[in-house]
């Protein structure tokens, strides 16, 4: 979607354009808006405060806003979580992964981000059980309580390759985590 867009986050930051203009709503699902991150500017060169007031400008005008970050815990992660009000950390169940999100998790208890959670990603069950990994273990490692587990998924390169939304493209098993995730995020009791 960000090849369809003229403006970014920086044109926001700078007041060349207002939120509601910048962001752009996806042409197949309604309600949903996209603001693309900027290309021509690091996370170190966004100024902080600028982003807070955007985020609470966003507050403001949609129900959700999700900041998706860089990985690891530089400036771009620092940059998101500063205004957070909760943090969904996105982890494979490889053990590099998990530790990486043990780093995260703890960063962001330090910045009182009052709820943490753990997404496990292209989660292959049979490998698991192979290397004896257990999604609890990931759990108790990463240190944050879980969100949901998106299963791997060999057509998620098919529904990117024919640039349609991996929840609009037919039934996947990663797209119905997907969705299971976002209705616990707004509340729905479901079991995992």
């Amino acid at each position: 979607m960000s090849d369809f867009t003229v403006t970014d986050l920086l044109d926001v930051l700078e007041n060349r354009v207002a939120l509601s203009e910048a962001a752009h709503e996806h042409p197949k699902i309604p309600n949903l808006f996209f603001l693309a991150a900027p290309a021509s500017a690091s996370p170190e060169e966004i100024d902080a405060d600028k982003m807070a007031l955007l985020i609470a400008d966003a507050r403001e005008n949609f129900e959700y806003t999700v900041i998706d970050c860089p990985a690891g815990i530089g400036a771009g992660f620092r940059l998101a979580a500063k205004s957070a009000d909760a943090a969904i950390i996105v982890a494979t169940g490889d053990v590099s992964s998990i530790r990486d999100a043990s780093v995260a998790v703890a960063r962001l208890i330090d910045m009182t981000i009052p709820e943490v959670r753990l997404l496990v990603n292209r989660f292959d069950g049979r490998r698991a059980r192979r290397l004896r990994e257990t999604v609890d273990d990931m759990i108790d490692d990463a240190g944050a309580r879980l969100i949901g587990i998106v299963r791997e998924d060999e057509r998620v390169p098919d529904a990117v390759s024919d640039d349609t939304p991996l929840v609009l493209y037919g039934g996947t098993g990663a797209a119905r985590d997907f969705l299971d995730v976002a209705r616990r995020l707004t509340g729905e009791e479901l079991p995992i």
